[in-house]
């Protein structure tokens, strides 16, 4: 369950990123890296609680508390992803510590016990992807509808001339098409923008406010898909409770 939720945590971030938010891959890849830079100072806190248990509980905890940050972003903004990173990467290093000491400690042979715990992580990703690809891939697919309907709104609501509406509602639509099944940037349909500086500033606002909406329906899209992965980090919790005793 940890690893199906590290999974969610690094695989549905990623798409979030590129295909919601358009960011290019090595953007991405800069982003992400909170992660693994909360790992590695959360594992400095190992030696300050010795209870196995104890740490598996709060890893547990936080990267479940992290992945339901992820799910709840009010809006497409890169900065509010790092404070759900820091949780989850803080508790990425706590959990598996405790659950890897836990699963070798005092076992012989441990070649054995080591390849069941790998198997068990590997297990947790393949159950993570099984889980949560069919639910986001349906809902990317509802809010980009639901964004497209509130953009026509925006677009019938503008002040802009009805013909150049039309020209523009005929562009966006072409640019839908050609990116279909990810979250488009609409930019190239609004070139090139009228001459007159009234209706220039007009099409520029109603372009940031399509491309909003089209993000805000990305990043709720995703929400249903984070909040399932922090359930099932927080049902590693059960057999973290359930377990009589932890022997290091």
């Amino acid at each position: 369950m940890v690893s199906a939720a590290i999974a969610a945590a690094l695989f549905l971030l990623v798409l979030l990123l590129i295909e919601g938010w358009r960011l290019s891959p090595i953007e991405a890849a800069a982003v992400v890296t909170v992660m693994p830079l909360a790992a590695l100072l959360g594992s400095r806190l190992d030696e300050h609680v010795p209870s196995a248990r104890a740490r598996a509980a709060a890893g547990a905890i936080l990267v479940s508390g992290g992945l339901a940050g992820l799910g709840l972003l009010p809006k497409a903004t890169v900065l509010l992803t790092i404070p759900p990173q820091i949780l989850v990467g803080i508790g990425l290093a706590l959990v598996l510590s405790a659950l890897t000491e836990t699963a070798l400690g005092g076992r012989a042979p441990q070649a054995i016990h080591g390849g069941w715990t790998i198997s068990a992580r590997h297990a947790g990703v393949v159950i993570g992807l099984l889980a949560l690809t069919p639910i986001f891939t349906h809902d990317i697919a509802q809010q980009r509808h639901d964004a497209i309907d509130a953009g026509t709104a925006v677009i019938l609501d503008s002040k802009v001339q009805p013909l150049l509406k039309i020209s523009l509602a005929q562009k966006i639509e072409d640019r839908l098409e050609e990116e279909k099944g990810k979250v488009p940037t609409i930019g190239t349909a609004f070139e090139p923008l009228p001459e007159d500086s009234a209706e220039r500033t007009e099409v520029v606002r109603l372009r940031e406010e399509l491309q909003d909406q089209l993000n805000r329906g990305a990043t709720h899209a995703f929400s249903p898909s984070f909040l399932l992965a922090a359930l099932l980090g927080l049902l590693a919790l059960i057999p973290i409770g359930l377990a009589r005793r932890v022997e290091l």
